[in-house]
């Protein structure tokens, strides 16, 4: 039995022990996934060669197979994926390209039709952050035609998710904490220390298992959330990452300019936040193996100083 089938087997013993509608089930299949799939980061920084061979394998149901084992996806390998376990489900469901997508990798998601005559769609790769961060998905039941009112009211996806246990009473949709989260910075006239505060305090949800890419997403939301275009300007998320066993192993860094010097800010899993490192500190790391995609203000010079040092 394939990977696909056995997930498919899984899906129907859990429906069979309760009273579940269509959507309710495609719902369900769409957090189940949500909370395992990552986007490749291979497809999302690799040269032009790697994309076009990972975005090639979207369709290829043993390539749909290997990526439900490795829980690695593309928006394309992801819609077939969803299209594919729904229509074993019984529900139609089919994969469709964004239209008037010009791009040379097509973003592809998904048009759900129910027996009882509605339709929308879904994107979950585009959803994956949020599932993950317990927040209340964007993309999910919207009208198939573009600018008319989502099928599903907020209330509506609200009585599924509790359904489902997405949510209860204490752990409701964690974008409530950006509420608190904005109005506690009201009170920072200071740039620098304001974005101190909000790069050490970004995550309620503690999710160990969030990937780069989706952390990468959820944060660049966040941020144009919480800071004005003018503050954003300042603030720059940049890809690093360290070699370990052949593999690229990424990490989430944002540099912060405030008046006039780069503070660089590294992700920091256990404390479930943004830890500030000097430029010094981080130029040893880049000594030791750390590489910097993107270019970071002054740390060539400190790189060059401390090979002087070494002389």
């Amino acid at each position: 039995m394939s990977n696909l089938e056995k997930y498919v087997e899984r899906v129907k013993e859990y429906i069979s022990k309760r009273n579940m509608t269509e959507d309710e089930i495609v719902r369900y299949v769409y957090l189940d996934l949500g909370s395992r799939f990552s986007f490749d980061v291979k497809f999302l920084l690799g040269n032009s060669k790697q994309k076009k061979e990972i975005y090639a394998k979207g369709s290829n149901i043993d390539d749909l197979n290997d990526a439900i084992e490795a829980n690695i996806i593309t928006c394309k390998s992801c819609a077939n994926i969803l299209t594919f376990i729904l229509k074993e489900l019984g529900i139609d469901a089919e994969s469709i390209v964004l239209p008037e997508d010009c791009k040379k990798y097509q973003h592809v998601y998904n048009v759900i039709k129910t027996k009882n005559g509605k339709m929308y769609t879904v994107d979950l790769q585009d959803d994956i952050e949020n599932i993950q961060t317990r927040s209340a998905t964007e993309n999910f039941g919207l009208s198939v035609k573009e600018d008319e009112t989502p099928v599903f009211s907020r209330l509506e996806l609200e009585q599924i998710d509790r359904k489902l246990g997405y949510i209860d009473d204490e752990h409701y949709y964690s974008d409530d904490y950006l509420y608190l989260l904005k109005s506690d910075i009201d009170y920072f006239e200071d740039f620098e220390k304001k974005a101190e505060f909000v790069l050490e305090n970004i995550d309620i949800c503690e999710n160990p298992n969030i990937q780069y890419a989706e952390r990468y997403w959820y944060h660049k939301k966040l941020l144009t959330i919480l800071f004005s275009t003018k503050e954003l300007k300042n603030i720059n998320m940049v890809d690093c990452y360290e070699e370990k066993n052949g593999e690229r192993e990424y990490k989430n860094c944002i540099v912060v300019n405030a008046h006039g010097k780069p503070q660089i800010y590294m992700y920091d899993k256990e404390k479930n936040g943004y830890c500030k490192v000097s430029i010094e500190e981080f130029a040893q790391r880049v000594k030791e193996g750390l590489v910097n995609i993107q270019n970071i203000a002054g740390l060539k010079q400190i790189l060059k100083q401390k090979q002087g040092d070494e002389r």
